[in-house]
C-alpha cells in the first residue's frame, strides 16, 4: 500500500493489539485510502501519525493488520480511551478529531476498562489572599496548592500564567510517577518576588493533554 504524507496529523497511541503474533504492521485507513502506517515491533505502546484532511471529514478511520503470509486484518471499531473519565469504550474513530488519542484493538468488545485518569483540579484557597490575617480565605502557609492526577508516568509541566499570558512561575517540569498529586504556589514569580494581586491561570500540560483552569489572588 502506498499514502501521502500531509502536514496536518492526528497522533493515534495503540495501546495493545489482541493477537499481535506474528504481526508485521499496522495501517490507518480513511475509507479505501491509507493515510498512516508503522512497522509493529512488538512494543507498546505503537506510535502511529494519520495524515487526514477535510475531504476525509465524512469518512470513518478504520485500521488495517497485516501480518507473516500476507494475511490481512481490517477493524472498523476499537476501543478509546477518554481523557476525562479514563474509561476505554468501543467506539469508530473521525477524521481530524483526535489528538493523543489512546486506543485499544481487539477482536471482542469486553466491557469498559477503567484505568486512573487525567485530571486538573480548582486551587483552594481560591481566592488566594496573602496580607490579610482576617480573611476567612487565607491559607495558612501563605499560599494555594493545586491537585491534579495522572493516569501513567509522564512528564509534567505545570505553570502559573498571568492575565497576559506571561510565565509566572514554573512549578514543576520533569517526570511524575502515576496518580495524585499537590503542589503549592504562594504568590511569587520565579525571582522570589511577590506578584500583584489579579486574575492568573495555571496550565497543566502532559502528552496525554493540556488543561487550564483560573485563579484568583488577593492582597
Amino acid at each position: 500500500f502506498t499514502y501521502r504524507d500531509n502536514y496536518r496529523y492526528e497522533e493515534l497511541f495503540i495501546e495493545g493489539i489482541e493477537n499481535d503474533e506474528n504481526l508485521l504492521e499496522i495501517g490507518v485507513y480513511s475509507g479505501n485510502e491509507c493515510v498512516g502506517a508503522t512497522v509493529f515491533e512488538n512494543e507498546y505502546p505503537v506510535s502511529v501519525l494519520a495524515y487526514t484532511r477535510e475531504c476525509h471529514l465524512d469518512e470513518d478511520i478504520s485500521f488495517a493488520l497485516y501480518y507473516e503470509g500476507g494475511r490481512e486484518k481490517r477493524i472498523d471499531r476499537v476501543k478509546a480511551r477518554n481523557n476525562r473519565t479514563g474509561e476505554y469504550t468501543s467506539q469508530v474513530l473521525r477524521p481530524l478529531q483526535q489528538i493523543y488519542t489512546r486506543l485499544r484493538i481487539e477482536d471482542k468488545t469486553r466491557g469498559p476498562v477503567i484505568q486512573p485518569h487525567l485530571s486538573l483540579g480548582q486551587n483552594y484557597p481560591n481566592p488566594l489572599v496573602i496580607g490579610s490575617e482576617s480573611s476567612k480565605y487565607r491559607s495558612a502557609a501563605g499560599s494555594t496548592r493545586i491537585p491534579f492526577s495522572i493516569p501513567g508516568r509522564m512528564d509534567v509541566s505545570l505553570t502559573v500564567y498571568n492575565i497576559r499570558g506571561q510565565k509566572v512561575k514554573q512549578l514543576v517540569d520533569r517526570e511524575l510517577n502515576e496518580g495524585k498529586h499537590i503542589l503549592s504556589w504562594d504568590g511569587t514569580n520565579e525571582k522570589g518576588k511577590s506578584v500583584s494581586a489579579g486574575v492568573y491561570f495555571y496550565k497543566l500540560e502532559t502528552p496525554v493533554e493540556v488543561n487550564t483552569k483560573k485563579m484568583l489572588l488577593v492582597r
